[in-house]
């Protein structure tokens, strides 16, 4: 075809299911699957319908006190911004945040200031630091159930820890943390329980206490860069009982002098140091510890996104973008980049991104020293599917 007949101004969609998205109901009630946009604030009992993608702030706000948010083995997904959370509980006690899968956030499950609550059988992968924090003003948290893997890993984080917990009262019972930045499991505060735990392949200490009369029974601490279980020298009146630790670059048990008390049962084999554990004895481990499992795998298939369309014309140098539905709705907001393909290449080059206006349009102006192809590329939003414009011609 000649280049007088090539059309300049070309649309293609995408097609895939279309889900509507409904805002958060004021009295929203448990086992309710409601689907709601990025950062909703919950006020009340209440199961999420539907996956949260690429939120660019925090998932989901807890936004009152004796509720349970249900995730409904949904996906709650974001963009490693270090300053947000999966979900965040800042100043409300007696909240239970269960069955999700979290990943990509700054932290994957936030709680300040609250005590009482429970964070139970989640799963939480890839956050830019902790996977689960809890900070010192939060008592009698409990964390129970929950798969933490890959905190810090993609950051670097220094203190990326898988459990990061703090407060009195607290109890870390039957987590699964695998393959964490800094330690797989780091607590303090005063009563401290950490019961039956399989940790492995943390970049620093597989389980770092520095709680005060506290409790660390029945875990198994393997391959960890430093010590699978330490007690730091702010810690008093540790109880090491009925632990397993092998193959860690360090010490099986290492507490410092005068922080720890010998419960018995702990067990040691193939850690680094020779001595395997100091200040409490260890006997060699009695059967190999198995492998960790992978992580659970997502309940729900990814929620169907609805269709989106995008359109490219270009007028002499200028080249305009409209985004929209497929019902023709304007997308204001839409990021949108041009990409350049110079003729006998197949390669697609980012040259501008721009944001859609009112009118959901988007324009650059480009020089190309060549005749060159043009197309807008739209990445999508958790509320609308990825798509591109077909390629428009612009001469020099």
């Amino acid at each position: 075809m000649p280049a007088s007949s090539l059309p300049r101004r070309v649309t293609v969609a995408v097609a895939v299911a279309v889900w509507v998205l409904t805002a958060l109901p004021a009295t929203a009630r448990a086992g309710v699957g409601v689907a709601v946009p990025c950062g909703t604030r919950v006020t009340s009992d209440f199961t999420l319908g539907a996956d949260l993608l690429d939120c660019p702030g925090d998932g989901l706000v807890v936004a009152a006190g004796h509720i349970t948010v249900d995730l409904g083995g949904h996906t709650v997904e974001g963009r490693n911004g270090q300053a947000t959370a999966g979900v965040r509980v800042a100043g409300f006690n007696g909240v239970t945040v269960t069955g999700g899968f979290i990943r990509r956030f700054g932290k994957g499950i936030l709680l300040s200031g609250s005590s009482d609550d429970h964070v139970t059988n989640n799963v939480v992968t890839d956050s830019f630091d902790e996977g689960i924090f809890t900070d010192a003003a939060s008592a009698r948290t409990q964390i129970e159930g929950d798969y933490v893997s890959g905190s810090g890993v993609g950051s670097g984080a220094t203190w990326a820890d898988g459990i990061d917990a703090r407060g009195d009262g607290l109890l870390v019972r039957a987590n699964t943390i695998v393959n964490n930045h800094d330690d797989g499991i780091d607590v303090g505060g005063a009563g401290v329980t950490v019961d039956g735990n399989r940790v492995d392949g943390s970049g620093q200490d597989g389980i770092d206490v520095d709680g005060h009369a506290s409790t660390v029974q029945g875990n198994t601490s393997t391959r960890n860069g430093d010590d699978g279980i330490g007690v730091g020298r702010n810690a008093s009146d540790v109880t090491l009982r009925g632990n397993v630790t092998a193959d860690n670059a360090d010490m099986g048990i290492q507490p410092i002098a005068g922080t720890a008390v010998d419960g018995g049962g702990n067990q040691a084999s193939g850690n680094g140091d020779p001595r395997q554990c100091t200040l409490v004895r260890c006997t060699p481990v009695t059967s190999p510890p198995p492998a960790p499992p992978p992580p659970p795998a997502p309940t729900h298939a990814p929620t169907p996104r609805p269709a989106t369309r995008v359109t490219a014309r270009a007028a002499g140098h200028l080249v305009t973008g409209t985004v929209t539905s497929a019902t023709g709705q304007r997308l204001r907001g839409g990021h949108l980049t041009l990409q350049r393909r110079r003729p006998g290449t197949s390669s697609w080059t980012g040259v501008a991104r721009e944001t859609a206006n009112a009118h959901g349009v988007v324009r650059a102006t480009v020089h190309p020293r060549r005749t060159s192809f043009f197309r807008w590329v739209f990445k999508g939003t958790a509320a609308h599917a990825p798509a591109r414009s077909r390629a428009v011609r612009v001469r020099p």
